[in-house]
């Protein structure tokens, strides 16, 4: 059987949002072509007067032209419009620098203050070698903010980096990811009622509340705001579709079926013309890493029980002589 080489990289534009993850998607900067447009028509951003007009259109992660931002000192802020979001928020960025500032800097935020009595309200993506994610109830029930703690690890390495926070209202539970893994997260006891600040604008690389907090230096592209917590396939899933560095062939015969998918651990793999050929099944995990083989002659259909792996997006491989197919399931 001819040897096979699993290559991952996906070629998709930077305006391109084909597959993924849309409901409850509220806001979404992708920068194409040097655009602050929202693509959800809410409100665009534009140059915020509280930071310095120093920033640059760049390469994405894709390499297209001016498809990105290089942040300089600069703040865009996308008003303070409603959003529909309440008691959950999930905000989707990816990330590219080499600062190693002293203090936390503003990512994505819309946090500050809000009426007398609720003096600060909000969420906001802070980055300082590592990243966290806050947040602040409105109810103000709780005299302190949340966070998701710090992520293990920096991204400051002059890589991109996919970058997600999330807030759970039921009970209260923040987390931090970066590059579809989760880095670290808090719970409380109490529920979230109402986050978001109709006072405060939407503000990236930046915040307009807290001028002394200096300014994120470093490139920023496609960010995505959900009103609701992203579950773990769908961080997954924004961070392989959206990666440059990953790639599922698209041009491949469609020989097999595989059901359920997403599943709970359990497939049944289906050869369409139902004969009986010799058949290389494979699994592999995001990074490559090849999990399960097994090699038989196929006859109809096969079923495989998966359910010992981590939950995620995975990879089967499935080879004949004559064929290959590469096909995306979502363990759940």
């Amino acid at each position: 059987m001819k040897a096979f080489y699993l290559l991952f990289s996906l070629w998709v534009l930077c305006s391109s949002i084909n597959g993924q993850t849309t409901e409850g998607l509220v806001g979404h900067f992708p920068f194409t072509n040097g655009s602050f447009t929202d693509l959800m028509g809410i409100r665009d951003c534009s140059l915020s007067s509280h930071g310095t007009d120093s920033y640059f259109l760049v390469e994405d992660r894709f390499g297209n032209s001016d498809c990105a931002i290089d942040f300089q000192g600069a703040i865009f802020a996308a008003g303070s419009s409603f959003r529909n979001i309440t008691s959950e928020v999930s905000i989707s960025v990816w990330i590219k620098t080499t600062d190693k500032p002293e203090a936390n800097r503003f990512v994505v935020t819309k946090y500050g203050y809000n009426f007398t009595d609720v003096p600060i309200c909000g969420y906001t993506l802070y980055f300082n070698d590592t990243v966290r994610f806050d947040s602040r109830d409105e109810n103000w029930r709780h005299n302190d903010y949340m966070f998701s703690n710090y992520s293990k690890r920096v991204v400051n390495d002059g890589l991109w980096h996919h970058i997600v926070g999330i807030t759970h209202a039921s009970p209260a539970k923040l987390e931090i990811w970066i590059d579809g893994t989760k880095e670290n997260y808090q719970e409380y006891e109490w529920d979230l009622v109402e986050l978001d600040n109709p006072l405060q604008n939407l503000c990236i690389a930046g915040s307009e509340q807290y001028n002394s907090t200096p300014t994120f230096k470093g490139v920023i592209d496609d960010i995505r705001i959900y009103n609701r917590a992203l579950n773990e396939s769908e961080v997954y899933e924004l961070f392989i579709e959206e990666n440059p560095n990953t790639y599922i062939e698209t041009n491949l015969t469609t020989a097999f079926t595989i059901t359920p998918n997403p599943t709970k651990g359990n497939i049944r793999i289906t050869s369409v013309n139902q004969s009986s050929i010799p058949t290389e099944i494979s699994l592999f995990n995001l990074a490559g890493t090849k999990l399960y083989f097994r090699n038989f002659d196929f006859n109809n259909s096969v079923d495989l029980d998966i359910s010992s792996f981590a939950k995620g997006i995975y990879l089967i491989v499935i080879e004949t002589e004559d064929l290959k197919t590469i096909n995306k399931i979502v363990l759940q």
